[in-house]
């Protein structure tokens, strides 16, 4: 089971997006490499986020920190959409590329910042 940290929305949070903290999962795609493809996995932090505002809100991005159980920092994900109007839901799906040793150890996401130009 992968962990979201209780404090998601403390660092550069911006306050016209909510995310829907029980939506986030942590997942893994393999699917795509064919037989014998060496390289890296790909990871992707996926949820829901509504703009709260009445606003349509341009160029929102949406960046978590993963971590293994230890604590340390393994990299980042990251989605972005164009526009969102609103009371709109997105379903984000935040990619990040790992390397293969610590693709087996991602176990925490922590929303780091969500930017709203």
């Amino acid at each position: 089971k992968f962990l979201f940290d209780a404090g998601y929305r403390k660092n550069n949070v911006a306050e016209s997006v909510q995310v829907d903290a029980p939506s986030l999962s942590i997942s893994r795609e393999t699917s795509r490499k064919t037989e014998g493809q060496q390289g890296p996995d790909v990871f992707y932090v996926t949820g829901s986020a509504r703009n709260i505002t009445g606003d349509t809100l341009k160029q929102v991005e949406i960046i978590f920190k993963l971590y293994d159980q230890s604590g340390t920092e393994l990299g980042e994900a990251l989605d972005y959409t164009n526009q969102l109007g609103p009371n709109v839901v997105w379903s984000f799906r935040a990619a990040c590329m790992t390397s293969v040793g610590a693709s087996t150890n991602i176990f925490r996401a922590k929303l780091d910042r969500l930017i709203v130009r």
